[in-house]
Protein backbone atom coordinates (compact mmCIF):
# COMPACT_ATOMS: atom_id res chain seq x y z
CA UNK A 1 0.00 0.00 0.00
CA UNK A 2 1.03 3.70 -0.63
CA UNK A 3 0.90 5.46 2.15
CA UNK A 4 2.56 3.16 4.80
CA UNK A 5 5.10 3.78 2.20
CA UNK A 6 4.80 7.49 1.81
CA UNK A 7 5.15 7.78 5.77
CA UNK A 8 2.26 10.15 6.05
CA UNK A 9 1.61 9.22 9.68
CA UNK A 10 -3.03 9.34 10.42
CA UNK A 11 -3.56 11.03 6.96
CA UNK A 12 -6.37 9.10 5.37
CA UNK A 13 -7.86 8.86 2.28
CA UNK A 14 -10.49 10.85 3.40
CA UNK A 15 -8.52 13.28 4.70
CA UNK A 16 -6.74 13.95 1.20
CA UNK A 17 -10.28 13.85 -0.16
CA UNK A 18 -11.29 17.03 2.08
CA UNK A 19 -8.19 18.61 1.19
CA UNK A 20 -8.52 18.52 -2.03
CA UNK A 21 -12.22 19.95 -2.27
CA UNK A 22 -11.25 22.81 0.16
CA UNK A 23 -8.18 23.88 -1.97
CA UNK A 24 -10.38 23.20 -4.96
CA UNK A 25 -12.88 25.48 -3.89
CA UNK A 26 -11.03 28.05 -2.59
CA UNK A 27 -9.24 28.37 -6.05
CA UNK A 28 -12.42 29.70 -7.66
CA UNK A 29 -13.45 25.49 -8.74
CA UNK A 30 -17.20 25.63 -8.89
CA UNK A 31 -18.99 23.52 -6.20
CA UNK A 32 -20.09 21.52 -9.01
CA UNK A 33 -17.46 20.52 -10.88
CA UNK A 34 -15.77 19.54 -7.25
CA UNK A 35 -18.39 17.35 -6.73
CA UNK A 36 -17.90 15.83 -9.97
CA UNK A 37 -14.24 15.61 -9.59
CA UNK A 38 -14.94 13.65 -6.34
CA UNK A 39 -17.83 11.51 -7.90
CA UNK A 40 -20.60 12.69 -5.44
CA UNK A 41 -24.38 12.86 -6.65
CA UNK A 42 -25.50 15.28 -4.36
CA UNK A 43 -23.67 18.90 -3.63
CA UNK A 44 -24.45 18.37 0.04
CA UNK A 45 -22.13 15.78 0.18
CA UNK A 46 -19.59 18.21 -1.73
CA UNK A 47 -20.68 21.77 0.59
CA UNK A 48 -19.90 18.87 3.70
CA UNK A 49 -16.28 18.19 2.74
CA UNK A 50 -15.17 21.23 1.26
CA UNK A 51 -13.96 23.24 4.15
CA UNK A 52 -13.37 27.08 3.49
CA UNK A 53 -10.85 29.38 5.28
CA UNK A 54 -11.83 32.52 7.03
CA UNK A 55 -9.90 34.53 4.51
CA UNK A 56 -11.70 33.07 1.14
CA UNK A 57 -14.66 33.64 2.66
CA UNK A 58 -13.49 37.53 3.51
CA UNK A 59 -12.65 38.05 0.53
CA UNK A 60 -15.71 36.77 -1.14
CA UNK A 61 -17.58 38.98 1.21
CA UNK A 62 -15.25 42.30 0.23
CA UNK A 63 -15.96 40.99 -3.56
CA UNK A 64 -19.77 41.09 -3.45
CA UNK A 65 -19.71 44.12 -1.26
CA UNK A 66 -17.96 45.90 -4.34
CA UNK A 67 -20.09 44.82 -6.85
CA UNK A 68 -22.90 45.95 -4.65
CA UNK A 69 -21.07 49.42 -4.28
CA UNK A 70 -20.59 49.82 -7.90
CA UNK A 71 -24.72 49.36 -8.48
CA UNK A 72 -25.18 51.83 -6.22
CA UNK A 73 -22.87 54.05 -6.95
CA UNK A 74 -23.87 54.37 -10.64
CA UNK A 75 -27.06 54.66 -10.65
Amino acid sequence: MICPRAGPGDVRLRDLRHAFASDAIMAGVPLGYVGKLLCHRQLSTTERDAHISEATLRDAANVAARRIEGKTNDG
